[in-house]
C-alpha cells in the first residue's frame, strides 16, 4: 500500500526519474541540474532558477512537476502556478482581512495552503519571483519555510457559515485553521524563476539577504553554448531536431485534450512537410545555422541567445509557406533576434555578414545602423 507520507528522501532515489521525464520532453538538462534542485528541497531551500528570458526555466519546473506527478501520483501530488506580478502584496498572495473583520484567501492560500492534506506532496512554482519585492508579499511564508511553525491568518475564518463539505475540506488541509492559524505543509517544494536584477535593473527587484538565506539559486547553465562548444555544428542541428520534437508532442497534446487552437492544423500540416532540419531547404537551414554560430560564438551574444529564441527563430522558418523559409527567417532576425542584442556593436557587423543573402537584408542592415548610432557609440543602442 501506498504509505500516507512521502519523506523527501523518497525523492533522492527517483533523480532518474525526473531526468527521463525531462529527456522523454526532450528538454537538454546539463548532468547535475536536477541532483541540485532536489538537494535543495532536502534541506528545504527554496531553489531559484536565475536565468533570461526563453533559458528554459519555466519549461523545467512544468516537467518537474510532470515528473513529481509520476512519482507520487495524481491523487497525492498537486503543483500550483503562481504568477507574480509588480503590484504583487501580502493581501493578494496570501489574503487580508476584510471590512467585516473576515480572511479572505490569496492566490497561495487558495492555491497550496487549503488544498489536499498536510502530508500530501506539491510543488509551488513561483513564477518572475522577483518582479514584484518578494519581503513584501512573501515574508509569511518564509517565515513558515524557516521555522516550520503555524501562523496566524490575517482575519477570522468562520468555519459555522460554511457547507459541511466545504468545512470537512478545510479542516482537513489546515487542521489549526480552528484556531485562526495556518501551517505549511512539510512536502512543499517550491521553485522560484527570476530573471537577474543586475542585468534588468528597470523591472526586476533585488532579492534581499533574508530571502537568500532560505534560498538554492541555480544560475540557468547557457546550453546552448554548450552544445555548441562540444559538437559544433552538428550540436546544433540535433538540439534543432529536439526543439522540434518538442513542438510535435505540444501540438500533438493539444490535439489529445481537445485543445487545438485554429492554428494547430497548419502546424501539424507544417511539421509533416518540414519537421526537422533534414527537412528544411538547404539555404534556409545552412542560414539558420550560421546565425546561430555567430551568435554563439560572440561574448555579448551569446548568453541572450538562449533555447527560448532559438525554437522562435526555427519555427518562424518551419511555419513559413513553402518557398518562403528565407524571407521568415529575415523577418525573425528583424523582429526577434536584433532587439535581444546588447553589449558591443561589433556583433551587429558579425551578424549582418551572415544575413546578406536574406531577402530583407535592407530592412535588417537599417536597423543595425540604427542601433549602432551611426558608429559613433561603442555600445548598442536598444530600438525600444
Amino acid at each position: 500500500k501506498s504509505p500516507r507520507y512521502y519523506p523527501p528522501s523518497h525523492i533522492v532515489k527517483s533523480d532518474r526519474l525526473l531526468e527521463d521525464v525531462l529527456a522523454k520532453n526532450h528538454y537538454a538538462a546539463p548532468d547535475g541540474l536536477v541532483e541540485r534542485i532536489v538537494g535543495g528541497w532536502m534541506v528545504q531551500d527554496i531553489v531559484v532558477l536565475v536565468g533570461p528570458t526563453g533559458s528554459g526555466k519555466t519549461s523545467l519546473s512544468r516537467h518537474l512537476a510532470a515528473g513529481l506527478t509520476a512519482l507520487f501520483g495524481k491523487d497525492r501530488f498537486t503543483a500550483s502556478y503562481l504568477e507574480i506580478n509588480p503590484q504583487c502584496d501580502m493581501a493578494q498572495f496570501l489574503g487580508y482581512e476584510n471590512l467585516a473583520g473576515a480572511y479572505t484567501k490569496g492566490a497561495f492560500a487558495e492555491e497550496v495552503l487549503f488544498v489536499g492534506a498536510p502530508t500530501d506532496p506539491r510543488l509551488v512554482v513561483l513564477d518572475e519571483w522577483n518582479l514584484a519585492q518578494i519581503d513584501s508579499y512573501f515574508a509569511p511564508v518564509l517565515s513558515a519555510v524557516e521555522t516550520r511553525l503555524p501562523s496566524h491568518l490575517p482575519g477570522r475564518l468562520s468555519l459555522e457559515d460554511m457547507g459541511e463539505l466545504e468545512r470537512q475540506e478545510l479542516l482537513r488541509a489546515q487542521p489549526d485553521v480552528s484556531d485562526g492559524r495556518w501551517r505549511l505543509p512539510e512536502d512543499t517544494f517550491f521553485i522560484a524563476t527570476c530573471n537577474s536584477w543586475q542585468e534588468e535593473p528597470e523591472s526586476r527587484m533585488p532579492i534581499s539577504g533574508p530571502v537568500k538565506r532560505r534560498c538554492r539559486i541555480i544560475s540557468m547553465p547557457s546550453v546552448l553554448e554548450s552544445v555548441y562548444r562540444a559538437n559544433g555544428r552538428d550540436g546544433l542541428t540535433a538540439f534543432c531536431d529536439g526543439l522540434l520534437r518538442q513542438e510535435k508532442l505540444s501540438v500533438k497534446a493539444r490535439a489529445e485534450a481537445g485543445r487545438s487552437s485554429i492554428l494547430d492544423k497548419h502546424r501539424a500540416e507544417r511539421m509533416e512537410q518540414a519537421g526537422s532540419m533534414a527537412q528544411l531547404p538547404d539555404g534556409a537551414r545552412d542560414a539558420l545555422l550560421r546565425i546561430c554560430q555567430v551568435l554563439l560564438g560572440n561574448p555579448s551574444s551569446k548568453a541572450g541567445f538562449t533555447p527560448g529564441i532559438l525554437k522562435d527563430l526555427l519555427l518562424s522558418v518551419v511555419y513559413a509557406p513553402t518557398g518562403g523559409e528565407l524571407a521568415a527567417l529575415g523577418q525573425a532576425v528583424a523582429d526577434k533576434i536584433l532587439h535581444q542584442l546588447h553589449g558591443d556593436t561589433q556583433i551587429l557587423r558579425l551578424l549582418l555578414d551572415q544575413v546578406r543573402d536574406l531577402p530583407n537584408v535592407d530592412e535588417i542592415s537599417d536597423l543595425m545602423r540604427r542601433m549602432d548610432g551611426g558608429g559613433t557609440e561603442k555600445r548598442i543602442r536598444p530600438l525600444v
